[in-house]
């Protein structure tokens, strides 16, 4: 089937709409999952740089009948971020807190904002919006009113649309308006006024007259009731709220521009109660109980099933560790204007219910580090079900390190040959990338955040769609497992990014369908493992992927192999380093059969074993597997030889190669996306 030609709508987007204009293959893959197990490519991409320009976009894509939909932070657990449409990203730059009204406990935002983002502005004022789910830090305000969100905090301040008080929108025929509850006398002013306004306005009163008696009788008054159209905000006893109404619509009849919310007060002290239940059932019955003795201002569960998978996945260990005995757990907490109320409220629970702070499946705690640490545990499972690790849909982002991209790139096509025998389908950011290592390690941490500011804007997509970005190179994986954090733990993007780049070995042994084996090689290798590897990523999983790929690996224990980044290459420590390397790496080389495998994930670890005088030339794992999936047989001896490499250079090119790879930066990762694409 031939895709629909979306060349005129794509144009009509970038001579009209201030904003990124996405219709690439990567930006698409990126975009066509959210926090949950659905797939949908999306048409395109629009980023509005402005919410006059995101309204622009809407009238664009109705001219050529082309279906939006709008995206938050895409932290959406039923697929409601993902469609065959336009998507409209609000969440980078439509994210002002536009006023706020302390007297009154109101603010007015832009769809984009996040959660968190815009708590920690409101802070100041001692002031926050009330609803919490478990996304609250990278869920966006839009999203939790298309998705009308509630979370563990909906027991004390409601659901989103018990919050929402006007809402600023946008219907795709091009009604512009703000709404929200109306009187009689108002509703019949609209109304006369005529215009489209007046025509929405005298269907919606129609609906309302017309099924007056169902509406009441079918919308239960359930505290988290948030399946369906909210109807019931339309009856004359609710105050005939049309934003209220609109809450909970994902999107399907009206694009929210701006929101003006109900505020409440930060409170001054909490406590957090975490009961252990034989299981999620028995949680689930305890909780009429807890409520006839207490008020409190969030109450959770967390499932043993949930528990499981993190467990599986290596994820939250620490939070799952400071939980009580139990297969599935009640998190109650308590909020008031001193320790001793809030403490209070917890024993009197336990004492109602005959349980005691001491017990083996009760914690409690006042303090605010390990209250968070025992939530974080319950918010990071949701995330766990929502993506399970043998999902073989979703896309990968490749990331282009300078070394694979400009010296060895047979290693980054040979991933991509390995991901793509695995399931899993491949994108390369389109757009020059760099880790900012070069100025990291030389102290230029100034220039190093501009670089990556640059780059996380440039991986923008691969991080509202949660996909994964897998590193080749171990000090390029190292500086976004640690060092950015280090460098910027403000920065949401970069934390998130963090929890999102893995090591190849890593994503084929945790994440790659369970049906799907490397291929067999029964070689022996000899496996030198980077610094990097050693301190920040490990190499458990490079250990698990060679088990299963039949290698029989030693790997050596000799310490660094004497390059240490540009250490080695800078005049004067040429020395130095082969000596270091002496005490190791080169002779264990040396020492290994022809026949054999050399590894080395590392670029500074190949090159000196290929400059060391070990007669040898080191491959990375992805080669090594690639050259597997020929099925041609490796030849008994040096078989590193069938691997591509660039030819050997001169003395003197050879120094002046090498010498620039260690100062190589952002210029590298244009031409990446074109050397890693196979050939059809």
């Amino acid at each position: 089937m031939t895709p629909p030609d979306n060349s005129g709508l794509e144009a009509a987007l970038r001579a009209e709409v201030d904003g990124e204009i996405r219709f690439d293959a990567g930006s698409r893959g990126a975009y066509a999952t959210d926090g949950s197990n659905y797939r949908q490519v999306p048409v395109g991409v629009v980023v509005p740089r402005t919410v006059e320009a995101g309204a622009r976009a809407v009238s664009v894509c109705a001219r050529f009948d082309a279906p939006v939909l709008s995206r938050g932070g895409g932290t959406s657990l039923a697929g409601q971020s993902t469609n065959t449409a336009v998507v409209i990203d609000w969440g980078k730059y439509c994210t002002r807190l536009l006023s706020v009204d302390p007297g009154q406990r109101t603010c007015v935002v832009e769809p984009g904002i996040v959660l968190d983002e815009l708590n920690r502005r409101l802070s100041g004022h001692k002031l926050q919006f009330g609803p919490k789910p478990s996304t609250h830090s990278h869920c966006a305000l839009g999203g939790m009113i298309g998705n009308n969100s509630c979370g563990a905090s909906a027991q004390a301040c409601g659901k989103t649309i018990d919050n929402v008080r006007r809402l600023e929108i946008l219907t795709y025929d091009g009604l512009r308006a703000w709404v929200g509850p109306t009187s009689p006398g108002e509703r019949e002013r609209i109304v006369d006024g005529g215009g489209r306004l007046g025509e929405l306005y005298a269907g919606l009163d129609r609906i309302a007259a017309a099924y007056l008696a169902d509406i009441r009788r079918g919308y239960p008054k359930i505290p988290r009731r948030v399946s369906g159209y909210n109807l019931d905000s339309l009856l004359p006893e609710n105050g005939f709220d049309a934003a209220r109404a609109l809450v909970g619509s994902e999107g399907t009849l009206v694009t929210v521009l701006r929101a003006e919310l109900d505020l409440v007060p930060v409170p001054p002290y909490q406590s957090l109660l975490v009961l252990g239940c034989d299981d999620i059932c028995a949680a689930g019955d305890d909780v009429p109980r807890l409520l006839e003795h207490c008020s409190p201002s969030q109450l959770e569960a967390l499932d043993g099933r949930m528990a499981q998978l993190m467990r599986e996945e290596g994820a939250y260990l620490d939070s799952l560790a400071v939980l009580p005995e139990g297969d599935s757990w009640l998190m109650v907490q308590y909020s008031g204007d001193s320790q001793d109320d809030v403490d209070e409220q917890a024993h009197a629970l336990l004492r109602a219910i005959g349980r005691h702070e001491k017990d083996a499946n009760v914690a409690f705690s006042d303090d605010p580090e390990r209250e968070q640490k025992m939530l974080r545990a319950r918010e990071a499972g949701l995330g766990v079900t929502a993506r399970p690790p043998d999902d073989r849909e979703t896309w990968e982002g490749l990331w282009p390190d300078t070394f694979s991209t400009c010296f060895h790139p047979s290693i980054a096509i040979s991933a991509v040959r390995v991901l793509e025998d695995a399931g899993f389908r491949v994108a390369v950011p389109a757009k020059p990338v760099c880790c900012g290592l070069t100025w990291i390690s030389t102290g230029q941490l100034p220039v190093a955040k501009k670089v990556l500011r640059r780059t996380l804007g440039v991986l923008g997509p691969y991080l509202e769609a949660g996909t994964p970005v897998i590193g080749l190179e171990p000090s390029c994986t190292a500086v976004f497992r640690s060092d950015a954090s280090e460098l910027m733990p403000a920065d949401q993007d970069v934390q998130r990014l963090a929890g999102q780049f893995r090591t190849f070995a890593e994503h084929l042994v945790h994440h790659a369908p369970g049906d799907w084996r490397p291929p067999r090689l029964a070689r022996q290798a000899t496996v030198q493992t980077h610094c990097h590897q050693h301190a920040i990523t490990k190499f458990d999983a490079d250990r698990e992927l060679m088990r299963r790929a039949h290698l029989d690996a030693e790997v050596l224990d000799e310490g660094c192999c004497g390059l240490a980044g540009n250490f080695g290459l800078e005049r004067g420590h040429h020395e130095v380093s082969m000596a270091v390397a002496e005490h190791g790496v080169p002779p264990a080389v040396r020492g290994a059969a022809p026949g054999s495998l050399v590894l080395a994930d590392g670029f500074s670890c190949r090159t000196q074993i290929e400059e060391g005088g070990t007669g040898r030339r080191a491959l990375h794992l992805a080669e090594v597997l690639a050259l597997g999936l020929d099925g041609a047989g490796l030849p008994s001896e040096h078989p590193e030889r069938l691997a591509t490499r660039p030819p050997e250079p001169s003395r003197t090119a050879r120094w002046t190669t090498t010498a620039a790879a260690a100062a190589l930066t952002a210029a590298a990762g244009a031409g990446a996306a074109l050397r890693l694409r196979r050939k059809p």
